[in-house]
């Protein structure tokens, strides 16, 4: 029986060093010698996606932060052009006010010259009826 020696390619595969028989023995403390690059590669993946899931968490808060950032500032014009509106509107009501009450004293004055109309073309008709009767 027979130590061959052996290189660790990766977790599955082993490469013989040596012609082997049946019987021969591989003795895992003896290893010449390990092929890492399987082994960095995963390393190396591993880093690139850990680092990958860190830039892309640091993305979303700052994407969050953002959208926080813009909501407030949405929410501050719309409540600033919410109270521009409601001033208009209050003026708007102010004005319809006034425009009713200057027709309505408008009116008001128009039926006082009718009736002062009225009354002195009374008195008018009633002294050329007292005329007609003299005559």
């Amino acid at each position: 029986m027979k130590k061959i020696q052996v290189i660790i390619k990766d977790k599955n595969t082993l490469i013989l060093q040596e012609d082997a028989k049946i019987g021969d023995v591989i003795d895992l403390n003896s290893i010449l010698s390990i092929d890492q690059t399987h082994i960095n590669n995963l390393i190396e993946k591993e880093k690139e996606s850990s680092y990958q899931k860190q830039i892309n968490e640091q993305m979303l808060l700052k994407i969050d932060a953002i959208n926080k950032e813009h909501q407030l500032k949405l929410l501050d014009q719309t409540n600033f052009y919410t109270n521009e509106i409601n001033k208009i509107n209050a003026k708007l009501k102010e004005l319809e006010i006034n425009k009713n009450n200057v027709i309505e004293n408008t009116i008001k004055g128009k039926n006082a010259e009718i009736t002062l109309i009225k009354s002195q073309n009374e008195v008018e008709i009633n002294k050329l009826r007292a005329i007609i009767n003299e005559q």
